[in-house]
């Protein structure tokens, strides 16, 4: 399973909208939880709620819970916020993580400072002269590891950039490590060296108030815009000509797809959506396409019957497309769906308890939202099988590529 990059674990509401608006600054689409539900498919970081002050539960036990969760919804990265000043109860909430992600022999990196806010980290001790009374001087190994020994990154090996530290965290052995910081640079650095380990597969947890998560290294999923088209009209057929013109897409059957007939190229949809002014046809010229569309368009018929049939067909192929694309880590950026019959179906079959109404995009064309569940945030752009003009397609796939940007 395709989990979250970051899935970061905090003691109140506050603590966790400041992660994850640190995470959302970094490129990264960010979900914020405080029940045990399956996140959105769409967020790359994962920010739960553990709320450990507001019951006054067993801080250790609240986050071996919540650290078991993050995993098992796949989070490749779990992070403990702590409070910039280090209140509250860090050192058992670590202890918490550590039992509760059940990583074999964990690397345990800690980045407290924030420098932006006046708290900064020098030969490992927290200085907040800012806050009521001034911390001045707070060692910040004992607060987070307690006894522990603790290998210090100090700010002549931040300063040696991404390389210095990694050799200097190789040469120590771990697991603990706290580094100081007292710039936005030392923090983009330990940002670096931490995805770096990620990369080469290092077991790791990260304990930090939140700062550093705006340096995030990882990047945004690729996302491609779907089309879903049912009615068998020249005007759908007629548009989905034009929209191959415009841009590079890749059409699907849906009968094949459902069949194990066809498939996308999911190694091939990492590229930026690009536009392609000359291109004669909407079918398979274009297999590195970031449009992909899912058609019943060859039906004969437009009986009522079949024609709810090949609504069906269109949505359940539809759906298990935006499935298996992000379990394959590509994500849907959106979907334009002709049709009330197909959208609701769609919908249904996607499970979507719900749409928030947006705009019009076109006459008859408006965009809404996916409200909650694993789709929450999803665009959805609904026209009829007779809406339009040779445009129409074409401009409403514009405006979602205009928002994967």
């Amino acid at each position: 399973m395709t989990g979250p990059q970051v899935g970061v674990l905090a003691d109140d509401l506050t603590g966790a909208l400041a992660s994850a608006a640190m995470l959302r600054e970094s490129g990264l689409p960010t979900s914020v939880r405080w029940r045990r539900e399956e996140p959105p498919a769409r967020a790359g970081g994962l920010v739960v709620d553990m709320r450990t002050r507001d019951y006054g539960a067993d801080p250790r036990e609240r986050a071996a819970s919540w650290a078991a969760y993050l995993r098992s919804v796949g989070a490749e990265r779990i992070e403990l916020r702590i409070d910039s000043t280090l209140r509250g109860a860090p050192a058992l909430e670590l202890e918490g993580v550590v039992a509760g992600a059940g990583l074999a022999d964990p690397w345990l990196l800690a980045v407290p400072a924030f420098p932006s806010a006046g708290r900064t980290v020098v030969g490992g001790c927290l200085h907040a002269p800012g806050v009521r009374p001034p911390v001045h001087g707070m060692p910040v190994g004992p607060a987070l590891f307690g006894p522990a020994r603790v290998a210090s990154l100090g700010r002549d090996v931040l300063d040696a950039g991404p390389d210095a530290v990694l050799a200097a965290m190789l040469s120590a052995g771990g697991p603990r490590f706290a580094a100081d910081g007292e710039t936005e640079e030392h923090l983009r650095t330990m940002a670096e060296v931490a995805g770096r380990l990620v990369e080469d597969g290092q077991p790791l947890i990260t304990v930090s108030p939140g700062a550093w998560l705006r340096h995030h290294r990882g990047a945004a999923r690729p996302r491609y815009p779907l089309v879903v088209l049912s009615s068998p009209t020249e005007t759908n057929r007629e548009q989905l000509a034009t929209l191959g013109e415009r841009y590079p897409a890749l059409a699907f059957p849906a009968g094949e797809l459902l069949a194990g007939e066809c498939a996308p190229d999911w190694a091939a949809l990492t590229g930026p959506p690009r536009a392609v002014p000359e291109s004669p046809t909407h079918r398979a010229r274009n297999p590195d396409s970031p449009v992909l569309v899912v058609e019943t368009l060859g039906a004969a018929t437009r009986d009522a019957g079949p024609a709810w049939v090949q609504s069906t067909v269109a949505a359940k192929a539809a759906a298990w497309l935006v499935e298996e694309a992000a379990r394959h880590g590509v994500d849907c950026g959106g979907i334009v769906v002709g049709g009330g019959a197909t959208g609701s179906a769609l919908m249904d079959a996607l499970g979507v308890p719900a749409l928030d109404a947006e705009a019009e995009i076109a006459p008859l064309c408006p965009r809404s939202r996916v409200t909650a569940g694993r789709w929450a945030g999803l665009p959805v752009i609904t026209k009829g099988g007779l809406v339009g003009g040779p445009e129409t397609l074409s401009q409403l796939v514009a405006a979602l590529l205009k928002e994967i940007g």
